[in-house]
Parts: structure tokens; C-alpha cells; sequence
């Protein structure tokens, strides 16, 4: 029996308990089995999550349900909805699934009496929860030992968000994109060849955390998985206040450099050499949003199938990072390839490498470095950094770090 099923069938056990008081003692036992402390659900997709709390509702209050364990259902809850598109359908879900989820979340929010999940639904749907003035919950959040994290700066309807899930063994990420409150990326993130060995099952490596975090510059978040001599570190940035995000993977060993990213249809490719400044496009709601190929490391190039975006570097060296740059609002002019020098001398690209995104002026832009290598103490831009990935802000010649990873 998979998790999924356990999950369910240990829901059924306890909801089919022939007293009130059994099966309160039922369900407090099935949620402590299944959720964390932080209220997130182990071992289940969220759409069996949220099924499983309606069931719940559909027998009884949430007092009578829980007791004195209702406060970490409504955290629970909480967790359950900053992984939800401002429609009400849960992250990693097809576009045409749930067509009536936003009211089966009033139902829901309003069982649980969380008057901070009732002011987020507010702003969504104004009409559901007028009078709602509670605070809403924070909006990101990143686990410290597994790979799930949620990126938000605000609970706006027209809002963007990602979501970063690698719970279950295996080479393929859980992994959604929403700009202007639909999904764009997602919902996966994916190596270009799997090896047949690391399919999603327990034979499949299993991801780590190696940075997550949220700040007022910025949100990063880092994780990793090794298999068949080939290590696989795959990071997502976003900038705040530029509405401009990056996506790379760093590959160390022989596999196949670059990866592959679930796409809606509506792109186009520009027209230009590969290389710097290549790019995909599409509009949406009269907003332009575009894929950028910074060039560097140079051998990276972009293409775009049905339902994907693949993303390939051919560059020679037993390292490479492929990244790619997303914008959702003024497009970058110029992307130049940045020289990054350790004791006066060249770093050669499968050690370390750099861009500069500008928008007309040369001495403002963003800063992109990366240490593929050990790191160490190097120089990029007048920047001395001992990094491991940097994203900085350049103003009036100086370079303002946004987001770092120290090792």
C-alpha cells in the first residue's frame, strides 16, 4: 500500500469509529501519524489532503472532530492554502480540475472557523467574506530538512507564486509557476533523459534541502539529488521589486547537462541567434512575459515543445549550470557574460561563472554569479565574494547583495 492509500484508508478507519469520542480519539491519532508539527501532511498530495479534510467536515464541527487539537487544524489548513492559485485549485493540478474549488473553500474555511484563511479568500473572492479584517497568514514558507517550499510576496489575486516540492524519491521536482494569478511553469521539473532506474519509486535518490529562505530582497531555494556519479543542484530565485525570477540546475558528473520544465502552450520563439539574449514570449492579460538565455555559462540554448521548455548545455567541463532568466515586467536590454577571475587569473566556466542583466544603463543592473567549483575568494564586477551563488544589485558601480548562498 503507497502512502496515498495508507493516508485514505487510515482517514476511513477512524472516521468509521461508532462513537463521538472514538473517533476523535481516531482522527487525533491518524493527524498526528500523517501531519508534521508545522501542519503539513507527510506523505500524500494535496489533493488527497484537502479531500481528506472535507471528509472530516462532512461528519461533524471541527470541535466535535479534534477538541483541543482544532488550533493545529486550522494550522494545517493554513499550510493547505499557500499551496492554492488565487481560483481555489491546488498547486501541480491540470488548469481544467476543480472547476468549483473556490466554493469548496469558503465550505471548508469556514468549518474550521480560521478567520486567517477566511482574510485571504477575501481577497480573492471580495464577495465571500466581507467582513473579514483578521491578518492573513504569512505567505511563503520553506521546510528546513525536506524539499517543499512555497514562494509568495503577497496573497494578491493577481499575485505570483512557485511552489518547490521533491518529497518522493525519485530525479523528477514537483514545481509550479503562477504569474498574474495563473500557472505558467510547472508541474514538474524534470532531468532532459531520466535514467529508467530513477523512476518514482524507492530506488530513486532522494532530494535535500541546501538553501530555502525568504527575505525583503528576495526569495532563493536550493535543493539536490545525486544518482549514477551524477550530482543534480537545482535553485529558483526570485527578485523582489524587479519582477524577475531564475531558474537553473547545476549538473557535476557526466549526465545529460540541463533540465526540463513544464510549460503552457502560448509561446513563441524570438527571432535571433542562440545564445545571449535569446528568448521565448507570450502575453497574458495584456502583460508580456519572457524566458530569457543569458549566455552564460556559453553552449546553453533553449527550445520549446508542446507542454515544456527545454533548456540544453553542450559546453565542455565536468561542470555546467544551464539557468535561464523569466520576466514578467521590463525585459532586460543587454545580458553580457561576465569574467570572473581567482588570483589574477580566468576562472574557466566550469568553475565559476557571471552575467550582468541591464536596462539602458551601465551602471545599474543585476548581478548573476555562480561557483560550480569549491568555492573561493574571486572576483567579478569589482565584487569580492567567497559565495556560492550570489544575486546582486548594481548601483553606481557598487553590488548590493539580494540573495547569497555562503557555501
Amino acid at each position: 500500500m503507497n502512502a496515498n492509500a495508507a493516508f485514505l484508508h487510515g482517514l476511513e478507519r477512524a472516521l468509521g469509529r461508532p462513537s463521538e469520542a472514538t473517533r476523535r480519539a481516531g482522527l487525533v491519532r491518524w493527524f498526528d501519524r500523517w501531519f508534521d508539527a508545522d501542519g503539513l501532511a507527510t506523505g500524500c498530495a494535496p489533493a488527497d489532503w484537502f479531500a481528506a479534510l472535507e471528509s472530516i467536515a462532512a461528519r461533524g464541527s471541527i470541535d466535535e472532530s479534534f477538541g483541543d487539537r482544532a488550533e493545529d487544524v486550522r494550522a494545517s489548513l493554513e499550510q493547505l492554502l499557500r499551496r492554492t492559485r488565487p481560483d481555489g485549485r491546488l498547486f501541480y493540478t491540470a488548469a481544467a480540475t476543480n472547476r468549483d474549488a473556490a466554493t469548496r473553500w469558503e465550505a471548508l474555511a469556514r468549518w474550521a472557523k480560521s478567520t486567517s484563511c477566511e482574510s485571504v479568500l477575501r481577497q480573492w473572492r471580495p464577495r465571500a467574506f466581507a467582513g473579514v479584517l483578521m491578518p492573513p497568514p504569512l505567505p511563503s514558507w520553506h521546510e528546513e530538512f525536506v524539499v517543499d517550499s512555497v514562494i509568495r510576496e503577497d496573497w494578491e489575486r493577481e499575485g505570483v507564486w512557485a511552489g518547490i516540492e521533491h518529497r518522493t524519491p525519485g530525479t523528477s521536482s514537483r514545481f509550479e509557476m503562477g504569474i498574474d494569478g495563473r500557472p505558467v511553469f510547472g508541474p514538474t521539473w524534470r532531468s532532459p533523459a531520466p535514467d529508467p532506474e530513477a523512476s518514482e519509486t524507492r530506488r530513486g535518490p532522494r532530494a535535500s534541502v541546501v538553501a530555502a529562505r525568504s527575505g525583503p530582497t528576495g526569495d532563493l531555494v536550493e535543493w539536490t539529488h545525486s544518482l549514477a556519479g551524477t550530482r543534480r543542484s537545482r535553485t529558483v530565485v526570485m527578485v523582489r521589486g524587479r519582477e524577475l525570477a531564475l531558474f537553473a540546475e547545476q549538473v557535476d558528473g557526466p549526465g545529460e547537462r540541463g533540465f526540463e520544465i513544464g510549460l503552457d502552450e502560448d509561446w513563441k520563439l524570438a527571432a535571433g541567434p542562440e545564445g545571449p539574449m535569446q528568448r521565448l514570449t507570450r502575453t497574458a492579460r495584456g502583460r508580456g512575459i519572457a524566458i530569457l538565455n543569458p549566455g552564460s555559462p556559453r553552449g546553453c540554448r533553449l527550445s520549446c515543445e508542446p507542454g515544456r521548455l527545454i533548456v540544453r548545455d553542450d559546453g565542455p567541463g565536468p561542470r555546467r549550470w544551464p539557468a535561464i532568466v523569466v520576466c514578467w515586467g521590463p525585459v532586460p536590454t543587454e545580458c553580457v557574460p561576465l569574467t570572473v577571475s581567482e588570483r589574477s587569473r580566468i576562472c574557466p566556466d566550469h568553475v565559476a561563472v557571471a552575467f550582468r542583466l541591464g536596462w539602458g544603463s551601465r551602471a545599474e543592473g543585476i548581478l548573476v554569479y555562480r561557483s560550480l567549483a569549491r568555492p573561493g575568494l574571486r572576483a567579478v564586477l569589482g565584487l569580492q565574494t567567497r559565495a556560492r551563488f550570489a544575486v546582486g544589485r548594481i548601483d553606481r558601480g557598487r553590488v548590493l547583495p539580494l540573495v547569497t548562498i555562503d557555501r
